[in-house]
């Protein structure tokens, strides 16, 4: 095997440099420097980089296309009030989105299906007078998956002195590719109440979590 020293290595005018033929491996010293300061196209389609390990890749700039994406995801809120009827379980009709990327929203019967599987962060709120100030009364949210209540996924609110509030709570959940979700809400006041349709107070967020 010979040495080839040189300082520089350019194609002939209008063609491509190439370095090595099919079936050829092309290696640079453990002990070298490799700097590639401008576009640099690793691999093609259908070939994989390996990276070995016990290797670190540090990334100082902008990553785009690898390393996970918070989606699907969904922001979600009531186009009008909604009247609730005390003692029965209702699902909260959930019927606008700021935000549905990569999942299936379906506006006439409040559900949204991923459609990716994976855990789920959950941010859900509702406001309304859907107690009475006795401590007697409870209300509950749940967040259902196909029709059923999840692990983590319910909240009760029992006050004794105001009974305009938002009962808000976060959670994670597990969602398979055909899981849905939908809000239902159960309350114990006396008469029908109404929610709050102001979107800062009553809304339902849902992002698949990057692991």
């Amino acid at each position: 095997m010979g040495t080839l020293f040189v300082d520089k290595l350019d194609p002939q005018s209008g063609t491509s440099l190439e370095i090595g033929s099919s079936g050829d491996t092309v290696s640079v010293n453990t002990g070298a420097t490799t700097n590639l300061a401008g576009n640099v196209t690793l691999g093609a389609s259908g070939k994989t980089i390996t990276v070995p390990s016990g290797c670190t890749i540090t990334n100082n700039g902008t990553q785009t296309g690898f390393g996970g994406t918070n989606t699907p995801i969904l922001w979600a809120y009531q186009g009008s009030a909604q009247n609730v009827s005390p003692n029965t379980d209702t699902i909260i009709t959930f019927n606008q989105t700021f935000l549905n990327t990569g999942g299936t929203f379906d506006a006439s019967n409040y559900r949204w299906t991923p459609g990716t599987a994976g855990y789920y962060q959950f941010n859900i709120s509702v406001f309304g007078r859907m107690c009475s100030d006795s401590g007697s009364t409870f209300t509950d949210i749940t967040l259902q998956r196909n029709g059923s209540s999840t692990d983590g996924g319910r909240v009760r609110l029992r006050p004794s002195t105001d009974t305009n509030q938002s009962i808000s709570f976060s959670g994670i959940v597990y969602s398979s590719a055909s899981h849905y979700f939908d809000v239902m809400l159960y309350h114990q006041n006396g008469s029908t109440q109404a929610t709050d349709n102001n979107n800062d107070l009553t809304f339902w967020q849902m992002y698949k979590i990057i692991t």
